[in-house]
């Protein structure tokens, strides 16, 4: 007993004489019959002992004196120590996880998050983001079931079977839709099951998979375009172009399409609109802005860009100011240009207009119009060949056909 002190070091980890500690405890137990603490000791070659004390008050030949009953927690604390190593690495490793995480009970309770929910629906915290959850779930989703309805029916489903994925709705404090797919997965929590949720964002894939779509429209309506321009009659081509450019216009969503064919005029390349379709736009056919138009007045990088094989695209009010004074009395807010060549020759070229709303075409929808214009280049030289041989003919005195009035195809067209 004379050395029991040599097993207790002089202070506890609070910074405390470990004679006070001691006799505040003993103190406790004689007033109170019983106390519980934890004390450090130590080893007689001074390795620290973490240790639970009870002491309990008991009569002992006529008088009451303390027992003291003393527990290592050296194997305690060491598994605490992990546990609580590991669950900073799982909450680590849960915050390092590119999708929003939800940890719900069995009750539908939202136990934890990480933060990429945090920064997924642009709240402060993880304490906010579970304080306002309810406020991101909208009253029905798109199939139009009640999200709570859905949201329990998935939940039980998940504690039933172990796993289950499905398509949620969410909606952002600005009142925007945040389409996900979320996976549910049981997990075994003490004596019961809790449930994690993974949200992905499928924002990003929805776009894409609308751009595949938009684009294999395009690109079938381009080669049905060609399709039938290539098996039109001279009498019905006017008609056939005015009818296919009206239906890439309409799968590429602009307002106005049209062909230009160059002419040389005083030693000038010159251009002039042969073929248009508006739809939402007021059509420009045979006026000012698109007959004999001289490319270094309208546009004075055009010429030397087109016929080189490089198209024109983008917002009017980024262009050059003469290709602005050009294009804006027309309606004209962004453009997509690409070239037509005709036996290796810059022969014109095929536009696309945006007149209510400004629009940068994408790089597939770009391609796909510049394959367009390939494409039209073969009718083009075609007609064009038609057209040579039936003014020689008429040279040698035959008749020939006329072109079809703009009447007989649609608004003010013109032929070659």
């Amino acid at each position: 007993m004379d050395d029991f002190f040599a097993f207790v070091p002089e202070y506890q980890p609070d910074g405390r004489l470990s004679t006070v500690v001691a006799a505040e405890h003993i103190k406790t137990a004689f007033a109170e019959g019983r106390v519980r603490f934890e004390c450090m000791h130590q080893a007689s070659d001074g390795t620290p002992i973490p240790a639970e004390v009870t002491l309990v008050r008991v009569p002992y030949e006529g008088e009451e004196v303390i027992a003291g009953y003393v527990r290592d927690l050296r194997e305690q604390k060491k598994m605490m120590k992990e546990i609580e190593e590991g669950q900073q690495i799982l909450r680590l490793m849960t915050d390092a996880t590119p999708l929003c995480f939800n940890l719900w009970d069995r009750n539908g309770r939202n136990l934890q998050c990480n933060d990429e929910a945090v920064k997924l629906f642009n709240v402060g915290s993880q304490q906010e983001y579970l304080k306002r959850f309810y406020e991101f779930i909208p009253e029905y989703q798109p199939d139009g079931q009640r999200s709570t309805e859905k949201g329990t029916a998935f939940l039980h489903k998940a504690l039933a079977e172990g796993r289950c994925v499905f398509d949620w709705t969410y909606v952002l404090l600005d009142g925007a839709l945040l389409p996900t797919e979320v996976t549910f997965v049981r997990i075994a929590y003490q004596d019961d099951y809790v449930v994690a949720g993974y949200a992905r964002d499928l924002r990003e894939h929805n776009r894409m998979l609308q751009e595949i779509e938009q684009r294999d429209h395009l690109l079938n309506t381009v080669n049905q375009a060609a399709q039938t321009l290539l098996q039109s009659e001279p009498e019905h081509f006017a008609e056939d172009m005015h009818r296919c450019m009206g239906t890439i216009a309409e799968a590429i969503e602009v307002d106005r399409v049209y062909i230009w064919k160059n002419h040389m005029l005083g030693g000038r390349l010159h251009c002039t609109q042969e073929y248009e379709w508006s739809g939402g736009a007021e059509p420009q056919q045979g006026n000012e802005y698109t007959v004999d138009v001289a490319y270094d007045e309208m546009a004075p990088d055009w010429e030397e860009t087109l016929a080189r094989g490089k198209c024109i695209s983008g917002r009017v009010r980024d262009m050059h100011p003469d290709t602005q004074a050009h294009l804006v009395p027309q309606g004209i807010l962004s453009v997509f240009v690409a070239p037509i060549f005709v036996e290796d020759q810059f022969w014109g070229f095929i536009g696309y207009d945006s007149c209510r709303a400004e629009r940068l075409f994408t790089e597939g929808e770009q391609s796909i119009l510049r394959s367009g214009g390939i494409i039209i280049s073969t009718p083009c030289s075609e007609m064009s060949r038609r057209s040579r041989s039936r003014m020689r003919t008429s040279a040698h005195g035959c008749s020939w056909m006329r072109p079809p009035s703009p009447a007989a195809c649609g608004t003010r067209i013109t032929g070659f």
